[in-house]
């Protein structure tokens, strides 16, 4: 490693040592590395931590007891910057069941004080300091030991300027008076974290599929079947959701299991539309599972399902994005933030279930003080 103020951490004595160093500051940089190629769950490989003056590399894979860093996380008093921050809060969330208390995401800020939405830490690092980072390890097999110099020195730049990055848009929210807008989507960001874990989300994973609304009522409850078990069996597999069974395939088996004439174990193994490693693999389990349900699911909305707008909300849906692009152009916003595409459906398809009681929805908090004004009277007319 080059930097002086740089650490390596290669056990369990040194990680509650620099964890005790750690302590007294208020306001930590954070980051992960992790291999995630063929695995539902992140595999951490290295963990970097900064107060501002130095940092710490520690290696997960010799460290034994996790608790003195939990606690750390969960502690009120402190501050953990870190920068598009959605992937590193899944896998703590899912390796640790602990989320920073206090979040600040700098790709966030950014687009809060008209840098841009998704700038990368490197972008920022240019913008903001001047200075030019290295991309040379961005593929790299974090899993892999031992750990290169480079790999190292790679990792520790990551936190490495994090605070610094932290004083320039702190101050610059501060002028905008947007500190509790950034709250807001962290706050916003570790809940979308920890829903994505709850179990009773699962059962309705069915809903976002593209072709689900297509389908008749046996085979909704079907596919709602087929979605819930292939969520169990890739965390239990700790493998790709595809990996199990593509949506296509998900969606065959739970159509055309519903026709008469054929077992459902027939269905699958004559069906020759399906992955042929699926059906050898999975058909005689899905059959079973058809043919006995194992679980009792939540009774589904047909209104759930994600299915075009109407004429009259897609016209609704273009007036909205032109409203918001101004919004965010007279405030010097990211538009991306203010209210992205996907957002403003699930808004529309919100108002077509439950009139205009669903605003404001997805665009609570600081996002309706915004646009309510605006976006009511075309949310009014789309009914």
């Amino acid at each position: 490693m080059s930097s002086s103020n740089t650490q390596f951490i290669t056990n369990q004595r040194d990680f509650e040592s620099c964890l005790g160093s750690l302590s007294s500051s208020n306001v930590l940089a954070m980051d992960t590395e992790f291999v995630r190629t063929n695995t539902f769950y992140p595999n951490l490989g290295l963990l970097q931590l900064g107060d501002g003056d130095g940092c710490f590399l520690i290696d997960p894979l010799e460290v034994t007891d996790w608790s003195p860093f939990k606690s750390m996380l969960s502690d009120a008093s402190k501050h953990f910057i870190v920068h598009s921050a959605g992937e590193d809060l899944n896998l703590l969330w899912a390796e640790f069941g602990v989320l920073p208390a206090n979040l600040i995401d700098t790709q966030i800020a950014c687009g809060l004080t008209g840098l841009g939405f998704s700038l990368s830490y490197q972008a920022l690092v240019a913008e903001l300091l001047d200075i030019e980072l290295e991309k040379s390890e961005t593929r790299s097999d974090w899993l892999r030991r031992p750990l290169t110099d480079s790999q190292l020195d790679y990792a520790a730049l990551d936190v490495l300027h994090l605070h610094e990055i932290w004083d320039h848009l702190r101050t610059k929210l501060e002028q905008l008076k947007r500190l509790d807008w950034l709250a807001e989507e962290s706050t916003a960001l570790k809940l979308i974290t920890m829903a994505a874990e709850d179990s009773s989300n699962w059962e309705t994973l069915c809903c976002d599929l593209s072709n689900a609304w297509k389908l008749s009522e046996p085979a909704l409850k079907n596919l709602q079947l087929v979605c819930y078990w292939r969520e169990l069996e890739a965390r239990e597999r700790n493998k790709p959701r595809n990996w199990i069974g593509s949506d296509r395939d998900l969606v065959i088996v739970a159509k055309d299991c519903c026709r008469p004439g054929k077992t459902i174990a027939q269905q699958i193994h004559d069906n020759p539309d399906l992955d042929k490693r699926f059906k050898s693999r999975y058909g005689s389990k899905l059959s079973t599972l058809l043919e006995y349900p194992e679980w009792q699911l939540v009774e589904l909305d047909a209104r759930d399902l994600n299915r075009p707008l109407p004429p009259v909300m897609r016209n609704a849906l273009k007036a909205c994005q032109k409203i918001i692009r101004a919004r965010a152009e007279q405030l010097d916003l990211a538009p991306e933030l203010l209210g992205r595409k996907r957002q403003i459906v699930q808004l529309l398809q919100d108002v077509q279930k439950e009139g205009l009681q669903a605003w404001p929805g997805v665009f609570s908090g600081w996002r309706e003080q915004i646009l309510a004004a605006d976006l009511k009277p075309v949310l009014e007319r789309a009914l």
